[in-house]
Protein backbone atom coordinates (compact mmCIF):
# COMPACT_ATOMS: atom_id res chain seq x y z
CA UNK A 1 0.00 0.00 0.00
CA UNK A 2 1.40 3.46 -1.06
CA UNK A 3 1.64 6.12 1.15
CA UNK A 4 -0.20 8.30 -1.52
CA UNK A 5 -3.49 5.92 -0.31
CA UNK A 6 -3.14 6.73 3.01
CA UNK A 7 -2.77 10.85 2.91
CA UNK A 8 -6.66 11.02 0.58
CA UNK A 9 -9.09 12.88 2.37
CA UNK A 10 -12.64 10.99 3.38
CA UNK A 11 -15.60 12.90 2.91
CA UNK A 12 -17.79 14.41 5.82
CA UNK A 13 -20.32 12.01 5.63
CA UNK A 14 -23.54 14.57 6.25
CA UNK A 15 -26.95 13.12 7.58
CA UNK A 16 -29.86 13.88 5.26
CA UNK A 17 -32.48 16.25 6.51
CA UNK A 18 -35.46 13.98 6.16
CA UNK A 19 -32.97 11.79 9.43
CA UNK A 20 -33.83 14.61 11.15
CA UNK A 21 -36.59 14.79 13.77
CA UNK A 22 -36.99 18.03 13.67
CA UNK A 23 -37.30 17.61 10.11
CA UNK A 24 -39.92 15.29 10.65
CA UNK A 25 -42.15 16.51 13.02
CA UNK A 26 -42.36 20.35 10.98
CA UNK A 27 -43.27 18.33 7.84
CA UNK A 28 -46.34 16.35 9.89
CA UNK A 29 -47.23 19.62 11.31
CA UNK A 30 -47.48 21.35 7.68
CA UNK A 31 -49.26 18.45 6.41
CA UNK A 32 -51.68 18.49 9.08
CA UNK A 33 -52.60 22.13 8.80
CA UNK A 34 -52.87 20.99 4.99
CA UNK A 35 -55.42 18.04 5.86
CA UNK A 36 -57.29 20.00 8.37
CA UNK A 37 -57.98 22.69 6.21
CA UNK A 38 -58.59 20.86 2.47
CA UNK A 39 -60.70 18.28 4.07
CA UNK A 40 -62.38 19.04 7.56
CA UNK A 41 -64.27 16.19 8.09
CA UNK A 42 -61.24 13.67 7.44
CA UNK A 43 -59.43 15.22 9.82
CA UNK A 44 -61.80 14.94 12.32
CA UNK A 45 -62.20 11.04 11.55
CA UNK A 46 -58.67 10.97 12.87
CA UNK A 47 -59.09 12.58 16.18
CA UNK A 48 -59.28 8.86 17.25
CA UNK A 49 -55.37 8.25 17.00
CA UNK A 50 -54.55 11.52 18.61
CA UNK A 51 -56.80 10.91 21.84
CA UNK A 52 -54.98 7.13 21.44
CA UNK A 53 -51.42 9.01 21.32
CA UNK A 54 -52.12 11.36 24.08
CA UNK A 55 -53.54 8.67 26.31
CA UNK A 56 -50.21 6.07 25.90
CA UNK A 57 -48.02 9.58 26.59
CA UNK A 58 -49.81 10.39 30.08
CA UNK A 59 -49.55 6.64 30.75
CA UNK A 60 -45.78 6.06 30.37
CA UNK A 61 -45.31 9.74 32.37
CA UNK A 62 -45.98 8.41 36.06
CA UNK A 63 -43.34 5.46 35.75
CA UNK A 64 -41.00 7.78 34.23
CA UNK A 65 -41.33 9.92 37.32
CA UNK A 66 -41.11 7.13 39.20
CA UNK A 67 -37.74 5.61 38.34
CA UNK A 68 -36.07 9.00 37.68
CA UNK A 69 -37.37 9.16 41.55
CA UNK A 70 -36.05 6.20 42.44
CA UNK A 71 -32.89 6.19 40.73
CA UNK A 72 -31.99 9.89 42.58
CA UNK A 73 -33.20 8.08 45.77
CA UNK A 74 -30.42 4.78 45.05
CA UNK A 75 -27.75 7.35 43.61
CA UNK A 76 -28.08 9.47 47.32
CA UNK A 77 -26.46 6.59 49.06
CA UNK A 78 -26.46 6.98 52.78
CA UNK A 79 -30.06 8.62 53.51
CA UNK A 80 -28.67 10.92 56.65
CA UNK A 81 -26.31 12.56 54.66
CA UNK A 82 -29.02 13.55 51.98
CA UNK A 83 -31.36 14.60 54.52
CA UNK A 84 -35.15 14.44 55.52
CA UNK A 85 -36.05 15.46 51.88
CA UNK A 86 -34.94 12.06 50.36
CA UNK A 87 -36.94 9.95 53.37
CA UNK A 88 -40.05 12.43 52.63
CA UNK A 89 -39.73 11.26 48.49
CA UNK A 90 -39.17 7.34 49.82
CA UNK A 91 -41.93 7.37 52.31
Amino acid sequence: MSTAALLIPVPATRKLPCKSLFFQVAVTLLLGIVLGMAAPSFAQGLKVFSDGFLKLISMIVAPIVFCVVAHGIAGAGDLKKVGWVEAKALI
